[in-house]
C-alpha cells in the first residue's frame, strides 16, 4: 500500500512537471513582443481595448463609469458597453493598477494565467475522477496544446478569463460528487462563474441540473443547494449591475439578439446551417488534430463512466453557448474557446482506452509527445498570423502625438468603431470630414501601403509620408 502510493505521488509529481513544461513552452510560443505589444488591429486587439477602456474608467471613477461599463471614449460607437457580466472589469482594472505602465501585458498575462491555471486544474479534475496521472497529463497536453491556445490565449476576453474558475469549478464538484467536496465553496464558485461570462452561467446550470439527478451521496446532495444559491447570487449581481449600467434591460436583450440573429446590416448575419459550416471551418484551423481526434474522444469520454458526467456537462455548456448564439459564433473565431474542457477530459478517455491494450502507454506517449511539439511549435494559424501583423496598427496609434486641439480620434469608416484608435487616442472616435476636419488632425485609415495614421491632409490625397517605413513593418509583423 505504501509502495503504491509512494508511485502515485511520483507519477503526479512528474505530471506536474510536465504541465509546467508546457506553461513554459507557451510563453515562449507568444513572447517574443506579443504579450506587451500594444492593442493592434486583430481581435486581441479588439477586446483588449475594450476592456481596458471600462478598466481605466472604472479606476478614474468608478461610479461615473458604473463599474467600468461606461467610458469616455466610447469604444465600439457606444456610450455604454454592458452586455457581458461585470468581473472582466474589476480584475483587469486590477491587474493594470499593479503594472500601470504596461496595460497591454497586464491585460494579456491575466487571460494567459487563467489558461495555465485552468490546465493544471484541469489536471487535478481527472485525478480526482480516479484517471492515472500519465493518462491524466497526456490529456491535459493534447487538450491545451492546440493552435486555438497559441492564438487566443493571450487575448483578454470573458471567455478566457473563465477558464481558471470553471475548471476550480469543476474540481469543487467532481469532489462533491464523490462526497468529500465543501457544499459552501461550490456555492462560492458558481457566484464567481456567474459574475464571468455567461458560458460560465450555463456550465453552473448543468453541473446543478445532473447533480440533482445523477447525485449518489450525502455529500453531492447538500452541494445542490449550495450551487443553486451561488448561481442566484451571480445572477443577481450580474442583472443588477447591468440594469444599473444600462438603465433598462432591453439593450442587454437586443445584444443577445444580435448575436442570435446577427445585426441588421447583415454584416454579421448567419443562418444556424451557415454558422455551423463557419464554425467548422474555425475550429479545423484552430484546433487542428484534435477536430479529428475530437469526435471519437467524445464518444469514449461518455461511453466510460467515470468520464461521462463531466464530459456530459462541458459538452452541453459549449455545445449550448456554439448554437444557441450561432451568428456570434460564425464571427467569432474564439468563440468556441472553451472547447479545450471536454477535449482534455475526452483525450483522457482516449488515452485510457488505449492504455489498456498490451503497448498501449508508450503509443499514447509518443502521439503526444509528437503532436504537442509540432503544433505548438511549428503551425500557425491564419488568426495568428493577423493578429501579429495588426499589431503594426497599435504601435501607431501608442506613439501617436495628438494635436491637443483635436477633440475627435477621426477614422475612415473601416475604423470609425475601433476599440484601440479611442484606446490610445483618450478621444471618441468620428468618421473624417473631408471638408470640415482640421488637415493638421490625425486621421487611421487605409492608404496604397497598408493601414496608418496620418494627417487629414494625407488622407485626402489618399497618401501617406509614412509608406515606407509602414509598410514594411506591417508586411513584417513585428520584430
Amino acid at each position: 500500500m505504501t509502495s503504491s502510493r509512494t508511485t502515485q505521488g511520483l507519477h503526479r509529481r512528474v505530471g506536474l512537471l510536465f504541465l509546467v513544461a508546457f506553461s513554459l513552452l507557451f510563453l515562449v510560443r507568444v513572447g517574443g513582443g506579443r504579450l506587451a505589444a500594444p492593442f493592434g488591429d486583430s481581435g486581441d486587439g479588439y477586446n483588449g481595448a475594450t476592456w481596458s477602456s471600462g478598466a481605466r474608467a472604472l479606476r478614474d471613477d468608478p461610479v461615473a463609469s458604473r463599474l467600468g461599463a461606461r467610458s469616455p471614449e466610447e469604444p465600439y460607437g457606444f456610450a455604454t458597453y454592458a452586455h457581458h457580466p461585470p468581473l472582466i472589469y474589476l480584475v483587469t482594472a486590477g491587474a493594470q493598477t499593479v503594472s500601470p505602465s504596461h496595460p497591454e501585458l497586464a491585460a494579456r498575462l491575466l487571460a494567459a494565467s487563467s489558461t495555465l491555471v485552468s490546465a493544471f486544474l484541469m489536471f487535478g479534475v481527472l485525478l480526482q475522477l480516479g484517471v492515472r496521472a500519465s493518462i491524466a497529463v497526456c490529456g491535459v497536453v493534447l487538450g491545451y496544446c492546440v493552435p486555438m491556445v497559441f492564438t487566443f490565449g493571450t487575448m483578454l476576453d470573458t471567455t478566457t478569463l473563465a477558464m481558471a474558475p470553471a475548471a476550480g469549478y469543476l474540481l469543487v464538484w467532481v469532489r462533491s460528487m464523490r462526497g468529500v467536496g465543501s457544499a459552501p465553496m461550490a456555492g462560492v464558485l458558481a457566484a464567481v462563474l456567474c459574475l464571468c461570462s455567461w458560458e460560465g452561467v450555463i456550465l453552473v446550470v448543468a453541473t446543478g441540473v445532473l447533480t440533482t439527478f445523477g447525485s449518489r451521496t450525502e455529500g453531492s446532495r447538500a452541494t445542490v443547494p449550495a450551487i443553486a444559491w451561488g448561481a442566484v447570487v451571480g445572477l443577481t449581481l450580474t442583472w443588477s449591475w447591468l440594469l444599473w449600467a444600462n438603465g433598462s434591460l432591453d439593450v442587454v436583450f437586443e445584444f443577445g439578439k444580435l448575436r442570435v440573429a446577427g445585426d441588421r446590416s447583415g454584416v454579421e448575419t448567419a443562418t444556424l446551417a451557415e454558422s455551423i459550416v463557419r464554425q467548422s471551418r474555425h475550429l479545423v484551423a484552430l484546433f487542428g488534430f484534435a477536430a479529428i481526434l475530437a469526435p471519437p474522444a467524445f464518444v469514449a469520454a461518455i461511453r466510460m463512466p467515470r468520464y461521462r458526467t463531466v464530459e456530459t456537462a462541458l459538452l452541453v455548456t459549449v455545445g449550448l453557448y456554439s448554437l444557441v448564439f450561432f451568428s456570434g459564433a460564425a464571427y467569432h473565431a474564439h468563440w468556441n474557446y472553451w472547447l479545450l474542457l471536454p477535449l482534455t477530459v475526452g483525450f483522457a478517455a482516449l488515452g485510457e482506452a488505449i492504455a489498456s491494450r498490451p503497448g498501449g502507454l508508450v503509443i499514447s506517449g509518443v502521439v503526444v509527445g509528437t503532436i504537442s511539439i509540432v503544433f505548438s511549435l511549428a503551425y500557425h494559424s491564419n488568426e495568428e498570423v493577423a493578429l501579429r501583423g495588426g499589431i503594426s496598427v497599435g504601435r501607431q496609434l501608442a506613439s501617436a502625438a495628438w494635436p491637443i486641439d483635436q477633440p475627435l480620434a477621426y477614422a475612415s469608416e473601416r475604423y470609425s468603431s475601433f476599440p484601440p484608435l479611442t484606446y490610445y487616442s483618450g478621444r471618441p472616435a468620428a468618421p473624417v470630414e473631408e471638408t470640415s476636419a482640421d488637415p493638421r488632425h490625425l486621421v487611421l485609415f487605409d492608404s496604397r501601403c497598408g493601414v496608418v495614421l496620418d494627417t487629414v491632409a494625407a488622407y485626402r490625397g489618399r497618401s501617406s509620408r509614412q509608406c515606407p517605413s509602414t509598410a514594411k513593418s506591417w508586411k513584417s509583423g513585428y520584430p
